[in-house]
């Protein structure tokens, strides 16, 4: 959102940001689907997807902050939609401040997990701030992390078609056991929100 990080709920400047949002989401094409609960302490939330028959949502405005906050724009969308407007969104909303941000790669090779798994414990043990490395093995897969969720930077790498396969995304027949998802999330303390929200 745009301006300053609060406002009066209700009020003007909150009503002008939730303006232009749906403008910027209008002039790129998404479509509004219907009004929900919103996230992060905001009582409302209005997806929009790439198309009328689409039911994956790529961009959320929330509003309503129990916190008098601005309202908060979520860029969610996969298939490369969110490459796409990324840099449109940013060029609308300069004074916008980044509170989180995911960037993801699947990679298919074989002993890669494995590979990264042995980089990230040596990593962990070199820097005590990062804490260790946390690892999980279910029915999904194999996960291990870096650093930990209040982490300005953290990592997680899983084997995506096995976790594709337990949630009855793909069949069993069609994993790729080499499949991984290496993914960074990015959460800037409050004073580089406003910095962040310029990197590509």
């Amino acid at each position: 959102a745009q301006g300053e990080a609060s406002c009066i709920v209700g009020g003007r400047e909150e009503e002008a940001a939730v303006d232009a949002a749906m403008r910027f989401a209008v002039a790129n094409g998404l479509h509004p689907g219907r009004i929900g609960g919103g996230h992060n302490g905001y009582r409302a939330a209005l997806p929009f997807t790439n198309g009328p028959e689409s039911s994956e949502g790529v961009f959320r405005i929330n509003s309503g902050s129990s916190g008098s906050l601005m309202p908060n724009l979520m860029l969610t969308g996969g298939h490369g939609a969110c490459a796409h407007l990324a840099p449109l969104l940013q060029a609308a909303f300069p004074d916008a401040r980044l509170s989180r941000a995911d960037a993801a790669l699947d990679w298919s090779q074989e002993g890669l997990f494995d590979d990264l798994l042995a980089m990230a414990r040596r990593i962990a043990r070199g820097n005590r701030k990062m804490g260790g490395v946390r690892t999980i093995e279910s029915e999904t897969g194999r996960t291990f992390y870096l650093g930990s969720r209040t982490s300005t930077v953290s990592l997680r790498v899983y084997e995506k078609d096995r976790e594709r396969a337990a949630k009855g995304v793909i069949d069993e027949a069609d994993i790729d056991p080499d499949l991984i998802r290496i993914e960074f999330t990015f959460r800037p303390q409050s004073k580089s929100k406003a910095g962040m929200m310029g990197l590509s």
